[in-house]
């Protein structure tokens, strides 16, 4: 059981007296991971965690194994392993959640704001976990929003910068700086934006 700050403890305990089934809300570097593994501590039950890219994976696994006596199993990136943690990319899941789907008392989403696009509802709806954890740092509104809850279930907590910052989150200064582009800037941006997506994609 990792040891948690004050925050997480309180998303951990409202996600539990909301049955646990639901999402929590957090900004980016706050530690939504740890909250998802106390989520599994507590709960003692086979957990499957799916994630939106191979990178994501790996760092899943390696916070895991952090806390864990044995590696998690992989499903994604070409490994293709189930142990009673195992983390799976959305794309992975998408094939073997007939297989394995009742194998698994917990199913955790991180960036839950992808279901209903990204990561199917029939992904989860293959799943029998009654409990369901969703991780976001970003939740979305209307028909996404609807996806989202019918899956894992309502927002049970949220907090923003603002709350956490000074606490868990540095001090910092968010400025915009609107510029305008000229066309042949902007066909230039989207020349190399077009590149980016491509080898982005390539790691998902």
């Amino acid at each position: 059981m990792p040891e948690l700050r004050w925050y997480q403890d309180g998303a951990l305990a409202a996600w539990a007296a909301a049955g646990h089934r639901g999402v929590v809300v957090l900004p980016t570097g706050a530690g939504k991971t740890i909250v998802a593994i106390a989520a599994m501590a507590r709960l003692g039950l086979p957990s499957l965690c799916l994630v939106p890219t191979r990178i994501l994976m790996a760092q899943w696994c390696k916070t895991i194994a952090a806390f864990c006596d044995k590696e998690p199993g992989r499903i994604g990136d070409g490994e293709h392993r189930v142990a009673p943690i195992t983390v799976a990319t959305y794309a992975s899941a998408i094939s073997w959640a007939p297989r394995i789907g009742n194998r698994f008392g917990l199913v955790v989403v991180d960036e839950a704001h992808h279901v209903g696009a990204e990561c199917p509802r029939e992904v989860l709806e293959m799943l029998v976990a009654p409990a369901r954890l969703g991780l976001s740092a970003t939740p979305p509104l209307g028909d996404a929003a609807d996806a989202m809850e019918c899956a894992i279930g309502a927002v049970v907590y949220s907090l923003g910068i603002d709350d956490l910052v000074g606490d868990a989150l540095a001090e910092f200064d968010l400025i915009s700086i609107p510029i305008r582009l000229t066309p042949e800037e902007r066909a230039r941006y989207q020349l190399l934006r077009s590149r980016f997506s491509a080898a982005y994609t390539a790691f998902q």
